[in-house]
This record gives C-alpha cells, structure tokens and sequence, in this order.
C-alpha cells in the first residue's frame, strides 16, 4: 500500500508542474490588445454630419435642471465676495460667512430653472440655458464688470 501512495504522490508532481504551465499558456493566450476591442460598434456606419457635431461639441451646454458652480474672483477678494455663494448680505450690507453649513452643497450652486435661468446675487436673473460653460462665464463677468467692480472678474463656472 505504501507503494500505491508513493506512486500517487509521485505522478502528482510530475503532473504539477505540467498544469501549471499549461494555465499559464491559457492565461496569455486569452488577452488581446486594446487594437482589437472595439470602442464603438459600427462606427464606420454613422453618418458623417453626426461624427462632425460629435467632433465640434467640446463643452456641455447648460440645461433646465442643470446645477452650476460658479465662482468670481478678482484681486479684491472682499469687492468680488458678493457674487459667491460662500456668505450672505445682512441688513446692513455686510456680508457675512459666519452660520454657513459647508456640508451643504446646494447652498454652493445654482439650479437652472424650466426656462434656462439662474438667480445670481446683485445681478438677478440671468438666461444661462443653451449656452456653454465659456459663454456662462463672459455673460456673468459682463454683468458685473463694470457695473459693481473696477477690475473686470475672473468666472469659473461648472456644471
């Protein structure tokens, strides 16, 4: 019996090292290289007028519902800090950052209503929708500037 357990034993690792090569084999065998995976499936059978506005599209267009972040900022923090959602006009004019939850978000962005407009401090109500986030940004620098700065602002917007 002793025999039979050696033979086991000794056939097993022969074996062992043959499957494990043979895996290996079959593991490398099955990779392919990014050439050969298609990103788009019949791609050469889209139109061409649909490939040249996918081409010219390079910023998204705002949209009813759209959340923006936008930001001003210019080289007198405290002229462009009304025109940020990161404080609140008091009574008296002031501005104050104090009681602002940093956790909420939503305090932060402005929510483009059903017909394309946000609510932007001092100026009021601005028609964003179907614009790029480019022509956001001229549009809000050209309603502050030179109306309530002197220096005309920097304004970064994002969806």
């Amino acid at each position: 019996m002793q025999s039979v357990i050696q033979n086991t034993n000794f056939n097993y690792m022969k074996l062992h090292p043959l499957l494990l090569a043979a895996l290996m084999v079959l593991l490398l065998g099955s990779c392919r290289t990014t050439k050969d995976v298609p990103y788009l499936i019949d791609a050469d059978k889209l139109p061409q007028s649909v490939l040249d506005a996918a081409a010219r599209m390079k910023e998204p267009i705002v949209m009813a519902g759209d959340m923006l972040q936008i930001n001003v900022s210019g080289p007198d923090a405290d002229a462009v800090l009304p025109f940020n959602k990161t404080g609140y006009m008091t009574a008296a004019g002031n501005v104050n950052t104090t009681g602002m939850n940093s956790q909420d978000n939503s305090m932060y962005h402005y929510l483009v209503d059903n017909e394309g407009c946000i609510e932007f401090p001092l100026v009021g109500k601005l028609h964003v929708g179907g614009m790029t986030m480019s022509q956001v940004q001229e549009l809000i620098a050209s309603q502050i500037y030179p109306k309530y700065l002197t220096v005309l602002p920097t304004v970064e917007a994002r969806i």
